[in-house]
């Protein structure tokens, strides 16, 4: 389902963040060292560079061996039916949920490994190049952020493709922010 959000001066904040305890940490000369890394970035409303106008989202489920297709510019479409078509991805999240029993969408856990990968020839470049492929087991997550955007290019670089490559029925949920045409 795609959110529309209209005026927020604040629109989305895209965070990441590790925290950590080394015992023993004497490269540091001490027998403990605590510390954190965070990463945080917050798009406002709108279509300028670093802005974001739509968050699109979705929990969905993959047949065993099967592919589920994602176009940014054709099959998205937001809480009220109507097609979404993304310019600029600024951030994605995904993560395998297999490992989890759900009621909606109806899913019962399982091991389940999905592939992430831009479409053989059409394919949203989220890695380097068209169909590398990200592998995410049951439970596993990642965060894609790209500060100046990935342009989506319809016909050429707008599909997203998560596979289920074995024999178990698949289910992830995804979150797509980024700025949709006027």
């Amino acid at each position: 389902m795609a959110t529309d959000l209209t005026g927020a001066a604040n629109f989305a904040t895209v965070m990441g963040m590790i925290s950590w305890v080394a015992e023993n940490a004497l490269e540091r000369g001490t027998a403990e060292y605590a510390s954190n890394k965070t990463e945080r970035e917050v798009l406002t409303f709108g279509e300028a560079s670093g802005n974001s106008n739509q968050i699109w989202s979705d929990i969905r489920v993959v047949a065993a061996d099967a592919t589920d297709t994602l176009d940014m510019t054709a099959t998205l479409t937001n809480h009220r039916g109507t097609a979404i078509t993304f310019d600029t991805i600024h951030a994605v999240m995904i993560h395998n949920r297999s490992d989890e029993t759900l009621t909606s969408p109806a899913h019962t856990a399982s091991a389940a490994v999905i592939d992430v990968l831009g479409h053989a020839d059409t394919g949203l470049l989220l890695l380097k190049a068209t169909g590398d492929t990200l592998t995410l087991a049951a439970g596993d997550w990642t965060l894609f952020y790209f500060k100046g955007g990935r342009t989506v290019t319809a016909d050429t670089g707008d599909i997203l493709d998560v596979i289920e490559t074995a024999t178990l029925e698949a289910c992830y949920e995804i979150i797509i922010v980024g700025v949709t045409a006027t």
